[in-house]
């Protein structure tokens, strides 16, 4: 689905802005071509019909294959005060998935996420700093968004950082999970 790829990173509020303006401009167009007497022709039809259904089609696709945040809702939320200077202040073996509400790639994470399960020897948590002045992004160095970080008594021992305009995949959370059951 080639306008998947083309639009995938847009926003509802590019959507929005992209429609108000191509409806300006096609309402500007009709009333030139009809001031000249011209007719709506074949060609112009066609423009005007990939120019809108397009990116209808690329909406459509990216409503039904985004993620909710209520997806990972069964996971406890950690917050900038359970962390001191980069550490967690919490003990044991314990996953911290970095996101924000606004990444599409986080949303994408989501279903890796949700087959990660909390055990008797690690806790799992998820850190939402969709607050762009959220302290957690310079004190966990957090670059890019998702990012997971595997914690051992509070000090951090294993990190994933997504990739631009990637974000994490399958591999990355089956890494973490090898890690979480593994390390010793």
């Amino acid at each position: 689905m080639w306008w998947y790829k083309l639009l995938k990173y847009w926003s509802v509020k590019d959507y929005v802005t992209y429609f108000i303006t191509l409806g300006a401009l096609l309402f500007g167009l009709s009333v030139i071509r009809l001031t000249q007497g011209r007719p709506f022709d074949l060609l112009f039809i066609g423009v005007l019909v990939v120019v809108v259904l397009v990116p209808l089609l690329a909406l459509a696709t990216i409503q039904k294959y985004s993620a909710r945040i209520d997806e990972i809702s069964n996971y406890p939320t950690v917050l900038s005060d359970d962390f001191n200077e980069g550490k967690l202040l919490k003990d044991g073996r314990a996953l911290v998935f970095f996101y924000t509400e606004w990444c599409p790639f986080c949303r994408r994470s989501f279903p890796h996420l949700k087959n990660l399960k909390s055990s008797d020897n690690h806790s799992i948590y998820r850190a939402d700093i969709s607050d762009v002045n959220n302290i957690l992004w310079n004190t966990m160095a957090v670059k890019v968004v998702p990012t997971l970080i595997i914690f051992e008594n509070g000090s951090e021992v294993w990190r994933r950082n997504g990739r631009y305009l990637e974000g994490l995949g399958g591999k990355d959370f089956k890494d973490a999970n090898d890690t979480l059951y593994t390390r010793t």
